[in-house]
């Protein structure tokens, strides 16, 4: 399991697939590719918010047969995937992982040391289509020492909040005294009872060691959401559900709560502009007044325009979600507008002209019509209440909306907050 031998000149036509620790690092490095000039070499990226004809690239044959394939992944390609083509790996030992702080209740993404499993998984994707060897960029004493055996278990890096409210609504009585196969740390678990109890979803009587469901707790259990998420679709209910919506339209506050949790629920539906500058103009001042090097600094030049142009564009379009006051009702933004592009047929073209990542607003959108016909079920018998559709008629929301909708989702994300600061 030591570092692999360099890699010799001559060897089979093949791909390499490169491991990058996360998706910063496999950005798209068209411009590096450029300036290789003739040589035949195609570098492509590969991770999971890459849009998907960008993924579907790395499935394609490469531009010639004298191209070499280079696939710059994440531990997307690590089990998932079988690229063709691909003869090499070369591992780096890291993967940025999704850490939670149980006593914070905060969750981070740090970079980390893979375990041996995932390294062998690693190894095993050079040569699934023919002989094929991985080069490891980290020592055999690495591996034995600082590689765990085995990925922990997510239950031991995620809040258990949500495995806590389902469990009780399960009728669990006890839940520390589960027998978990991975049982979780106490005080993680004690983390997630008082969390519930802050949002009220579970009511302790005195001399009890953990409380039992509330009439809240049971129906935030029945929402295919997070706790707080769900809390907010009940809270929001009572403050912007008695509003009328008009006829073929949505009702209209309750449907910009529906919207906004699904939202939430997600991850980042926004496609970031990619920062770094191009490397075309950088080679510029070599060689001055040499013949035929001005033309090609002109071109150079003119390269490097349209590419800065075509980046003014991407920043401008990204910036129309901005929300002056809530980073939620910038989401808010985007999911209205993805609903009316949908309606129209035309949602992935939409989100590629507009930095807007549609598989993960497809998600939102599909939740959406999920909690509608939950919440239709639960509340269709009572008199008030007006059934909920998602259709293209969601208006923005008014200012006293939007006061409304900061107010649910700050009182939410606030519960379970400690200041642990010391005078």
């Amino acid at each position: 399991h030591g570092q692999g031998e360099a890699a010799r000149e001559g060897e089979e036509e093949g791909g390499s697939p490169g491991r990058r620790a996360g998706a910063e690092e496999g950005e798209n490095r068209e411009d590096e590719r450029k300036q290789d000039g003739e040589g035949g070499v195609d570098v492509l990226p590969l991770y999971a918010m890459l849009p998907p004809k960008a993924q579907a690239a790395v499935f394609l044959p490469p531009p010639s047969p004298r191209h070499r394939r280079i696939v710059v992944a994440t531990n997307v390609a690590e089990t998932s995937l079988t690229l063709p083509g691909i003869l090499y790996v070369v591992d780096c030992g890291r993967v940025k992982t999704r850490t939670f702080d149980h006593a914070s209740g905060v969750s981070r993404y740090e970079v980390q040391w893979i375990s041996q499993a995932s390294a062998d998984q690693r190894a095993g994707r050079a040569g699934r289509t023919g002989p094929g060897h991985c080069y490891r960029l980290y020592s055999s004493a690495v591996f034995s020492q600082r590689l765990s055996r085995f990925t922990a278990p997510e239950i031991l890096n995620l809040p258990l909040e949500d495995v806590f409210l389902q469990m009780k609504a399960l009728g669990v009585p006890l839940i520390e005294n589960f027998p978990f196969p991975t049982p979780p740390e106490k005080k993680a678990l004690q983390a997630a009872g008082a969390l519930l109890g802050d949002l009220g979803a579970i009511g302790r009587r005195e001399g009890e060691r953990e409380g039992g469901l509330t009439s809240l707790g049971q129906g935030m259990a029945t929402l295919p959401v997070g706790v707080r998420s769900s809390k907010m679709l009940l809270l929001g209910r009572k403050m912007l559900g008695r509003e009328e919506g008009k006829e073929g339209e949505e009702k209209g506050g309750m449907a910009l709560v529906v919207a906004l949790v699904a939202g939430l629920s997600e991850r980042d539906p926004f496609v970031f502009p990619d920062g770094r500058e191009g490397g075309g103009g950088t080679r510029g001042g070599e060689g001055e007044g040499e013949e035929g090097e001005d033309e090609a600094g002109e071109e150079d030049e003119e390269e490097v325009l349209l590419r800065e142009k075509a980046r003014a564009l991407k920043l401008e379009r990204f910036r129309q979600w901005h929300h002056p006051t809530s980073d939620a009702l910038a989401r808010l933004r985007a999911v209205g507008a993805y609903t009316y592009a949908h309606s129209r047929g035309g949602s992935a073209k939409f989100c590629r002209e507009n930095m807007l990542h549609s598989p993960t607003l497809g998600r939102i959108y599909d939740l959406r019509k999920q909690l509608s016909r939950i919440l239709n079920r639960r509340f269709e018998k009572q008199p008030s209440y007006m059934p909920l559709h998602v259709t293209p008629g969601m208006k923005p929301p008014t200012p006293a909306q939007e006061t409304a909708l900061r107010q649910v989702v700050s009182h939410e994300w606030m519960a379970g907050w400690k200041d642990d600061r010391r005078e």
